[in-house]
């Protein structure tokens, strides 16, 4: 349907498939289809949307003034599973055209607090989506595979193989490794599944290497994640994060 990396006409798409023309999250009502649109201007109203360090695509819901609600659009995010519907994700790149980044699926989301489209704090729903194909690559390998490839996304990034970070997971659990919170245990089948694997070394400074998941991955809670890279200029180890929360 959509090619990757392919710039469309934002205009074009509306007219070809329907929907809403100046929404954020487009839901036509003739195919089975939810479009997301993300730029870097939506953080004027209230909008912080990106990829994370773990390969996840945060995006906000819509709604530009008081707390966001599981209604219209970000009720179509939340049931598209259910609903059978494809989730479609393209990026801002110049006036009225968007470029392709993937079909995408619902992974989780999480509420945080920020400011409206006023200036006034409200909260905010955050879906977490990963790219479909991850949910179709779902035999585990023992072989090292590379990471690291440059591909271009919301902009460029380190491209993380989804079969290392499953391998990761297999091989240490769901736990974190540096402070042992594991969100199943504290939210239920809502926290299912939900890690982040952080790279001992990052790709940024490695480029494309083999991966030993055993070795070379670890997995921590999004808390401890963050204090890992705080330091722009110095990657803590497990040890020394560890070392921190004596």
């Amino acid at each position: 349907m959509f090619q990757l990396g392919k710039k469309y006409l934002r205009k074009h798409i509306i007219n070809t498939y329907g929907g809403q023309s100046r929404s954020g999250i487009t839901t036509p009502s003739k195919h089975p289809l939810i479009f997301l649109f993300t730029s870097s201007s939506g953080k004027e109203f209230g909008y912080d949307d990106g990829w994370t360090d773990d390969g996840i695509f945060e995006i906000c819901g819509e709604g530009q003034i008081g707390d966001m609600r599981f209604v219209r659009g970000n009720k179509a995010i939340y049931e598209h599973k259910k609903n059978g519907k494809e989730l479609h994700l393209f990026e801002a790149v110049s006036k009225g055209y968007v470029r392709y980044v993937s079909q995408m699926s619902l992974m989780s989301f999480r509420k945080d607090h920020g400011k409206d489209k006023d200036g006034n704090m409200r909260e905010r729903i955050i879906f977490q989506l990963i790219p479909e194909s991850t949910f179709n690559e779902n035999e585990l390998t023992s072989s090292h595979l590379a990471d690291g490839n440059k591909t271009v996304k919301y902009s460029t990034t380190y491209e993380r193989n989804p079969k290392n970070r499953r391998d990761a997971i297999k091989i240490h659990g769901l736990s974190c490794m540096a402070c042992g919170f594991n969100f199943e245990k504290s939210y239920g089948e809502h926290g299912k599944g939900f890690i982040h694997v952080h790279h001992n070394q990052p790709l940024h400074e490695t480029g494309e290497t083999i991966i030993d998941p055993k070795k070379d991955l670890i997995v921590l809670c999004p808390n401890c994640h963050a204090m890992v890279h705080r330091n722009k200029k110095y990657t803590l180890s497990l040890d020394e994060l560890r070392e921190l929360l004596n």
